[in-house]
């Protein structure tokens, strides 16, 4: 009987209309429950290797009989969410050419749509994912904007990717998001436009209004 030390595989997966999709980075693990952080219609594994326990230099391709993928069936993972401007009700956040601004007339409707999911670095925070591009989400970037990227697995991009949901500034019945690699900032719009910026209690009330957005949940 061989005893495997670790493994490693690659990750195909399909968005709700494609078929073939993208191919993940080679990632190597253990006989662990291992998290993954997209949506997909299809998802097929492919083993590319593996180290036997008691001869590491004997490399061989093993055979997979069976995948099982579980995930929760909260309404944050089943379900969307849209986020309107609390200055401007009717202005709603989307995306647009991977930039995330705050939009009246969004088209497609799928762009201003996003799952709520555990935090990428930390689950008690949330991530937001794209409803129409699965596996991308929002995250601030070097210049403090706010854009739409693929999930790359880095801890850089985790953390990035995380926000903490908090009461809004202009309305604690409202919720602003608090970076997580950066806590002093803030996701506001300006000029329409998202980024993250410094904001305290000594900000001006614009600026917390700014900050600050309606969540609908579907």
């Amino acid at each position: 009987m061989k005893h495997l030390e670790n493994h490693e595989f690659r990750c195909r997966f399909s968005s709700y209309s494609v078929r073939g999709g993208r191919i993940g980075q080679p990632t190597t693990y253990g006989f662990t429950t291992d998290t993954v952080h997209f949506t997909a219609r299809y998802v097929r594994i492919n083993l590319v290797n593996a180290v036997l326990f008691n001869n590491p230099s004997n490399w061989y391709t093993p055979t997979l009989y069976e995948v099982r993928l579980f995930g929760p069936s909260t309404a944050d993972a089943t379900g969307y969410s849209k986020f309107a401007s609390y200055n401007f009700p009717t202005y709603f956040i989307r995306h647009s050419n991977y930039t995330l601004l705050v939009d009246p007339n969004v088209s497609p409707a799928l762009d201003s749509q996003f799952r709520v999911v555990p935090g990428l670095a930390n689950a008690s925070s949330v991530s937001l994912e794209s409803i129409n591009f699965p596996g991308y989400f929002i995250r601030k970037n070097a210049s403090n904007q706010i854009v739409l990227a693929q999930f790359d697995g880095t801890t850089a991009f985790n953390q990035d990717a995380t926000f903490n949901l908090v009461a809004g500034w202009a309305d604690s019945s409202k919720v602003s998001f608090q970076s997580y690699s950066a806590p002093t900032y803030y996701i506001r719009h300006y000029n329409y436009v998202l980024r993250v910026e410094v904001i305290n209690a000594s900000s001006t009330a614009t600026v917390k209004s700014d900050a600050t957005f309606t969540r609908t949940n579907y």
